[in-house]
């Protein structure tokens, strides 16, 4: 493919505010339990929500992710202080292998699970080990993973509402798959955590049958019948924008295609559905969040797969200018007070700008840290 041919941005006062205000949100949401702030900070004691007695899976890893792309964990805590931040989310695992994020989106074990064991790969990068790492096995979706899925073989089983609601569906059909791919890439035992002599054949299996179902139209997955999509999406439309959700449950899964290696199979009608979903001003909704980074991946990686001046390539390339200075502009020009209450929105808002950076300048321009060089879920 032709490299993408692109000046170097002027955001660095822009992202310097922003990490300050970042460390002011997060001081709101710490819980010293008798530590000091800067301890505390260091080792992951944080709630979602400011107020909290205690901290909280969202809240710990939340920041995590938040603290790894602006480039300030390196700044904040030390190797100990990240063997006791892993140590605080994994806390967090059920007697039945799933994490539980109890948090006010009601997240599933799916995502809550997949999100839990980024943090974790995050916080050890290569400096912790494996035999270092006490992950319980995955006991309950041991017993709903197919041995060896393939085109005609499904990976598990995903319900109705899960094929009509394919944005909380996506949840669990990438979630499972991430699980998957953290478990290997933490180099801990799939045979013992999950039942799977060989992550990568799944993997390749899982790919398989997910990519038989896609869409040559948009390059997403329509996994219900019409008639009753149409009945959700009239329903969903009184709250949401369809399309906004099918973003999401698209992006769901080309994170792991994308960590696999796997071409996408329709990059420019991918494209073309996606980029509209943009508002003029750069923002998908009212303020940067996960959707944000979602069609910021989606627009990035396709375009990737693009000769450089394709068109479809360069409107992606625009969007994503256009995204990348309102998703700073908006987090820079207001008070952290001023932000959403729950720290979910915050690592999404950040990697969307990451991704613009990792697509658009040159590599020795990147402003921030693509979280997906090491996790396969957010």
């Amino acid at each position: 493919m032709t490299a993408i041919p692109l000046h170097k941005p002027v955001f660095d006062d822009a992202r310097d505010g922003v990490r300050r205000r970042i460390l002011d949100y997060a001081r709101a949401r710490c819980i010293g339990l008798g530590q000091p702030p800067a301890r505390a900070m260091a080792r992951g004691r944080f709630a979602d929500h400011p107020g909290a007695d205690r901290p909280t899976l969202m809240g710990t890893v939340d920041f995590a992710y938040a603290f790894h792309v602006t480039g300030l964990l390196d700044e904040l805590s030390n190797p100990d202080d990240r063997r006791r931040w892993i140590e605080l989310v994994l806390s967090f695992q059920g007697e039945d292998g799933w994490f539980r994020a109890k948090d006010r989106q009601t997240h599933g074990v799916e995502h809550a699970t997949a999100y839990a064991l980024g943090a974790v790969q995050i916080l050890a990068g290569s400096r912790i080990r494996a035999g270092e790492l006490a992950v319980a096995p995955l006991t309950d979706l041991r017993g709903q993973l197919a041995p060896q899925p393939s085109a005609r073989q499904a990976p598990f089983a995903v319900g109705l509402l899960d094929r009509i609601h394919f944005w909380r569906g996506s949840h669990r059909v990438g979630g499972i798959a991430a699980i998957v791919g953290a478990v290997r890439d933490l180099r801990l035992d799939s045979a013992r955590l999950l039942g799977l002599d060989d992550p990568d054949a799944w993997l390749r299996g899982w790919a398989g049958n997910v990519l038989a179902r896609v869409s040559p139209a948009d390059g997403m997955w329509h996994e219900a019948p019409a008639a009753l999509q149409m009945a959700f999406d009239a329903a969903y439309r009184l709250r949401h924008d369809p399309g906004h959700a099918r973003i999401g449950g698209a992006a769901h899964l080309y994170w792991i295609i994308s960590r696999l290696g796997i071409p996408y199979p329709h990059p420019q009608p991918l494209i073309d559905a996606v980029a509209p979903r943009v508002g003029p001003g750069g923002l998908c909704e009212r303020h940067p969040y996960c959707l944000d980074f979602d069609a910021a991946f989606l627009l990035a990686r396709a375009a990737d797969h693009l000769d450089a001046a394709d068109p479809a390539a360069e409107r992606a390339r625009r969007t994503l200018e256009r995204s990348r200075r309102a998703v700073l502009a908006w987090l820079e020009e207001r008070a952290p007070e001023r932000w959403p209450a729950g720290s979910h929105f915050l690592p999404g808002a950040l990697a969307a700008v990451a991704e613009a950076d990792r697509a658009l300048p040159p590599a020795d321009a990147r402003g921030w840290t693509d979280a997906f060089e090491t996790v396969w879920w957010l």
